[in-house]
């Protein structure tokens, strides 16, 4: 994901670039005071809330895991993808809570002490950005493998073919393959200014040729990354509910088939909840790339930094969210998982 650094660093290292948006030319009539407490305080509400909603959601994709491993559920291979899913989501919360920690609370107040830029603050960027890229991608490629799969079970039963181990490991290879590129885009280099001596993130080499510009560009985000695969699990989902309700009696007869595991409606429940969650977590931050395009401003003194920080916060909402899934509308899941902590309690 594209933070424009070579952006950043001027910014908090030119005392000549201006930090207002447009939203503080409205309030140019308000205390100072007051808008600096509310800009601060909405800030540290968003990160502190990110912190308890991750934890959550970390402990329940961590028993996700646990659950769909057991003897029960760990030979069907939606709930293969489920399990994998739980792994992406795992790794999306970590990076993430690195990532919006220091954006909504050390980020913020950077401007008025820079001494907060020490080694630590441009490391974790450099690596927790291309991890949360990887981890976001990869969640959204096995949540497009299993809608497309439950589609065909829903809409095609008799054509209906389980998906191939194969083609898992290939959608997971093909992720890591194209984030790669993104743990190359920046370096640490150290910055003196008043005697004392900084460390910053720039654009290594890599990250300023042509090649990586074109393929990190904001159009192949946007198309790559948002709008093609989201477009495909629209569509995947309307068919999936239109076939749920003209079909009623013939998904009802899948589940007598020879593999209930893999043709079961609970599942089919579970990823048209998971889709319509996140498609509608990721309108916000689909809102903050259209407004981050067309800014005239830095980036952090855009009209859009508001819409990122929220819409972060709703991506990390939807990747700690499919654990309720699971308990809701999965009895097996629901049994596996009673099993599991009597036998850990017992």
């Amino acid at each position: 994901m594209a933070t424009r650094p070579e952006v950043l660093n001027e910014q908090f290292f030119d005392n000549s670039t201006s930090n207002e948006t447009q939203v503080d030319e409205l309030l140019q009539f308000v205390e100072p005071s007051l808008v600096e407490k509310v800009k601060s305080t909405f800030f540290f509400v968003i990160a502190l809330v990110s912190i308890c909603v991750g934890t959550l959601g970390i402990s329940g994709n961590t028993l996700s895991i646990f659950v769909l491993s057991t003897n029960g559920l760990k030979n069907s291979p939606a709930r293969r993808m489920l399990r994998w899913l739980a792994v992406w989501d795992c790794i999306s919360i970590v990076s993430l809570l690195f990532f919006m920690d220091y954006i909504n609370v050390i980020w913020f107040h950077a401007t008025k002490n820079e001494k907060v830029f020490t080694y630590w603050f441009p490391l974790i960027h450099k690596f927790s950005d291309p991890l949360f890229a990887t981890a976001t991608m990869g969640s959204v490629s096995m949540t497009l493998l299993l809608t497309w799969e439950r589609c065909r079970a829903v809409c095609t039963p008799l054509e209906f073919r389980q998906t191939s181990p194969k083609l898992i490991w290939g959608s997971i290879a093909g992720v890591v393959v194209l984030n790669l590129p993104g743990w190359f885009q920046l370096k640490i280099v150290p910055v003196e200014r008043d005697g004392e001596t900084f460390y910053n993130y720039t654009d290594s080499d890599f990250g300023r040729s042509d090649f990586y510009r074109v393929v990190n560009s904001d159009i192949t985000h946007f198309f790559i990354r948002l709008l093609i695969p989201f477009g495909l699990l629209f569509y995947f989902n309307v068919k999936i509910v239109a076939s749920l309700k003209s079909r009623v009696n013939r998904v009802r007869d899948m589940t007598s088939s020879s593999e209930p595991a893999c043709l079961s409606k609970s599942v089919t429940k579970i990823v048209v909840a998971i889709v319509s969650l996140s498609l509608l977590t990721n309108a916000l931050f689909c809102v903050y790339m259209v407004l981050d395009s067309l800014a005239t401003t830095s980036w952090a003194g855009s009209p859009s930094h508001g819409f990122y920080a929220q819409g972060m916060f709703m991506i990390l909402l939807n990747s700690s969210a499919n654990f309720i899934f699971y308990c809701l509308f999965g009895r097996k899941f629901r049994t596996a998982l009673k099993n599991l902590c009597c036998l850990k309690l017992g």
